[in-house]
């Protein structure tokens, strides 16, 4: 370790122990730590805001099952890294909610989902568009309510040396956009009362694989998506839809 290691580490544990300290006013979030800063951020009171946050919570917690938590507003650390981040929602698994730790293991998180503040949208852009992949969050789901869309990032990598997700996908608001695959698959493979052992030999690929598909940690390619439709007796449809919503000829 060198000398610039030891500073970076001896900072990040002062801001921790600044954070810990902090009177926190109602009107602010708890203070995150990135890259050597404590960054302080306001609670909005914004109804389109709280509205996004209810939508998002009731559409993604019937899809989760027994094995997996959202979590509101919770520490997710990579001490390492000196990153501490407080994600708007996170899912974990139950093991993970229960471990004896105080902060959440980002590399044991499936998706994490940030509303984007009016105030500061780059903490959400930027930032954390930066620091996520860097912790090794699968998946990153930006909201914006400005505009009524979302992007969805995934496959953390590395670009140029520095870390980013080798995936995007745009959205507007009001589509399903949370965990869809996920639970279609899911719901069908046991409306068939089919194992996912069994689904995957059908459908040419692994047990993990079709795991990974229904908890959310993959997005499968259409290739594969149809095979597991053919497996299912299902028909894959894609449809292309305007900005409008609409459905192009």
């Amino acid at each position: 370790m060198n000398g610039g290691d030891v500073t970076e580490q001896s900072v990040y544990r002062r801001l921790r122990e600044v954070r810990e300290a902090f009177d926190k006013p109602e009107s602010l979030a708890w203070p995150e730590i990135s890259r050597g800063h404590l960054l302080l951020m306001m609670v909005s009171p914004k109804k389109q805001h709280q509205l996004v946050a209810h939508r998002l919570r009731t559409q993604l917690e019937p899809q989760l099952g027994t094995d997996l938590v959202l979590m509101p507003a919770t520490d997710m650390e990579d001490a390492a890294l000196g990153i501490l981040r407080v994600p708007y929602l996170v899912v974990i698994d139950e093991e993970e909610a229960t471990a004896e730790s105080d902060a959440i293991d980002p590399r044991r998180c499936h998706l994490v989902i940030e509303i984007v503040s009016r105030s500061n949208p780059g903490n959400d852009y930027e930032g954390k568009l930066r620091d996520y992949p860097a912790m090794g969050v699968p998946h990153y789901l930006i909201v914006d309510p400005r505009d009524g869309t979302a992007v969805h990032h995934w496959a953390p990598t590395r670009r140029s040396g520095e870390p980013a997700y080798d995936n995007r996908q745009h959205y507007t608001c009001g589509h399903r956009t949370v965990n869809d695959t996920a639970q279609l698959v899911r719901s069908w493979r046991r409306q068939r009362g089919m194992s996912q052992t069994r689904l995957a030999e059908l459908a040419g690929t692994g047990q993990a694989a079709i795991s990974r598909i229904e908890f959310g940690r993959d997005l499968p390619t259409l290739a594969l998506l149809d095979r597991i439709a053919s497996a299912l007796d299902c028909r894959l449809t894609v449809a292309f839809t305007s900005s409008s919503g609409q459905n192009l000829p």
